[in-house]
């Protein structure tokens, strides 16, 4: 019996500090693998359509909302959001404890008790200017990644609206240069019968033929943009592009502007209200809580470290204060640093910000020149294109002109019309561009969609 308490019975108390120590271990969680396979995630790509009824014309805001839905990037902005919540929550847990278990066995020190049998649990101190510096940095990274999100669907919504757009002018476009292409071979037969008669030499005949393969050249590239504008348009809905062949979406491509004051006002909010912005905000709070924790770092780390020893037959309650030191120089490289990467941090902020202003004042000059081109065009080349079609038509009538006139009179108003596409299409590009800038649609049900998708971050959190 004596013997069964010598060892037996230190051995127990152990045994007891350990139960109450593992005891926690019986709620873990039990890892269970979630493989992933590239053929099966490409092939589900593959396979999306769009939930949408044949013939039923869309909105730019269904359409937003139907990206909105399928965009990978948005997808994964918001994965971000969610890892960046549950590491807010794991910063919260607390620093881990170590526990350090001891035994020992000498007959010489005691030969009635030979075992020594111990225990010691080390916490560190969590508190003060490192645990709030922690939790803030935490309370940062979800804020910023909430911007991602921000700028994710804000990319979305800038890319449909210009797929969009593309497509529309160059389908005009086609319909134009398609006309232009028929007038164009009308005129080369034409030619072609004045040079075998001996009308007219070999050269007016061949130069019938190169405006014939600039027109056809300018057909090719006018449906090579609109298979671009569809491919971009199915990367813009996530969506493949088989299923976006037949999606019919109503465009407006001249959208009421805001006026020069409003404009100021949205520039100036862009500035300080821009997600990117927001962005270089917290990536220099995120600066400033480093310095913060560097400065910390020049004082002792403290650990707690209370224990328990059954010292061959003798129970003690050790208790130890642990301190890890700062470096030599008390963190002073450690600090400069931190101000260092705070101070390249208020720089990208004004840079940021000197881009919003550049990008807009860019999409305004933009927007002027198309406008002056297109009021060139409209006002006086077109007007012009068309009087001289029809005093060539009269004339034609009256016979003195032939029909190879009036069809070089009619291409003419054609390439005046072409010329207008190409204004109408750098006018809505700086459209959308200046809405990129100031991150505002004119459509107030697309601000509507975006809210939307917003606010379902904080449903899922």
């Amino acid at each position: 019996m004596t013997a069964f308490r010598r060892v037996f019975l230190p051995l127990s108390h152990t045994v007891v500090l350990i139960a109450a120590v593992g005891a926690p271990l019986s709620a873990c969680t039990t890892y269970r693998p979630a493989p992933i396979d590239p053929a099966v995630t490409a092939q589900a790509f593959q396979d999306r359509r769009a939930d949408w009824p044949a013939g039923r014309i869309m909105s730019e805001a269904e359409a937003l909302e139907l990206a909105l839905v399928n965009a990978p990037s948005v997808h994964q902005a918001k994965a971000a959001y969610a890892s960046a919540v549950a590491a807010s929550r794991t910063a919260r847990v607390g620093s881990v404890w170590t526990l350090t278990l001891t035994a020992e066995y000498s007959r010489q020190a005691d030969p009635q008790h030979p075992w020594l049998f111990g225990g010691a649990v080390d916490v560190p101190v969590d508190a003060g200017a490192r645990r709030e510096a922690r939790l803030d940095s935490a309370d940062l990274a979800v804020l910023k990644a909430r911007y991602d999100v921000a700028e994710a669907v804000w990319t979305v919504r800038a890319a449909l609206r210009r797929a969009l757009l593309d497509r529309t002018v160059a389908r005009q476009e086609i319909a134009l240069a398609s006309a232009q292409v028929a007038l164009r071979e009308q005129r080369v037969a034409a030619m072609e019968r004045r040079v075998a008669i001996g009308e007219d030499g070999r050269s007016v005949a061949l130069a019938a033929r190169s405006d014939h393969a600039l027109a056809r050249q300018r057909l090719t590239t006018a449906q090579s943009a609109e298979a671009q504008a569809t491919a971009a348009l199915s990367a813009a809905l996530g969506l493949p592009v088989e299923a976006v062949a037949g999606l019919e979406v109503t465009v407006d491509p001249a959208r009421e502007l805001p006026t020069l004051a409003e404009l100021r006002g949205a520039r100036l909010d862009a500035a300080t209200a821009r997600a990117d912005v927001l962005k270089a905000v917290i990536d220099y709070d995120l600066a400033e809580q480093a310095v913060r924790q560097a400065v910390a770092g020049q004082y002792p780390q403290v650990t707690l470290s209370p224990g328990y020893t059954w010292e061959r037959g003798v129970a003690k309650l050790p208790f130890n204060l642990g301190l890890a030191l700062p470096p030599p120089d008390l963190n002073q490289a450690a600090i400069r640093e931190a101000e260092a990467r705070r101070a390249e941090a208020g720089k990208a902020l004004e840079s940021v910000q000197a881009a919003v202003y550049a990008q807009t004042d860019a999409a305004v000059e933009a927007l002027r020149a198309a406008d002056d081109s297109l009021i060139q065009l409209r006002g006086r080349d077109l007007p012009l294109a068309q009087r001289s079609e029809r005093l060539t038509q009269r004339a034609v009538q009256l016979g003195e002109l032939d029909r190879t006139d009036l069809i070089a009179a009619q291409a003419g108003v054609l390439d005046v019309r072409l010329a207008e596409i190409d204004a109408m299409r750098l006018r809505a590009a700086a459209i959308a561009d200046l809405e990129a800038a100031i991150r505002r649609p004119a459509d107030p049900a697309e601000l509507i969609v975006i809210a939307n998708a917003m606010a379902s971050l904080d449903a899922s959190s």
